[in-house]
């Protein structure tokens, strides 16, 4: 099964894994427990979960790697994710999966999107309206 991860500072990779579970995740993430950020719509619109490490935000030597971004009505800044980052599919059973080509594009598309080059840190750029429907 193929995951998408993305640690701090480098470029995305497609990891193919046997099984997308919690042990695998932890591996992959470096961490003891796992948060579902739930708040891109155009990730959900295609069964892609984004799973953290929970505590990041209270780890000394977490690195930022993703900003959350919306631009309207002016720029702000929602959250930025830290250390590792897993993308992986969602079934109809609400059970984590692997991602299927198409989703493996849509992941890839928005993370090449918008680049800060240093440190390398990704933005995705969401809309307000969306988060709090």
């Amino acid at each position: 099964m193929k995951v998408i991860l993305k640690e701090p500072e480098q470029k995305q990779k497609k990891v193919d894994i046997g099984k997308v579970d919690l042990k695998n995740i932890y591996q992959l993430i470096k961490c003891d427990t796992v948060e579902r950020y739930s708040f891109i719509k155009e990730l959900e619109y295609h069964n892609i979960d984004v799973l953290v490490d929970e505590e990041s935000k209270f780890k000394e030597d977490a690195k930022p790697n993703i900003i959350i971004c919306t631009s309207e009505p002016h720029l702000k800044i929602l959250n930025v994710l830290l250390g590792n980052v897993l993308f992986v599919g969602v079934d109809k059973n609400n059970k984590w999966i692997g991602l299927n080509k198409e989703q493996i594009d849509i992941v890839n598309n928005l993370l090449n999107k918008y680049i800060i080059p240093e440190p390398k840190l990704n933005v995705i750029f969401t809309e307000l309206k969306d988060i709090f429907i």
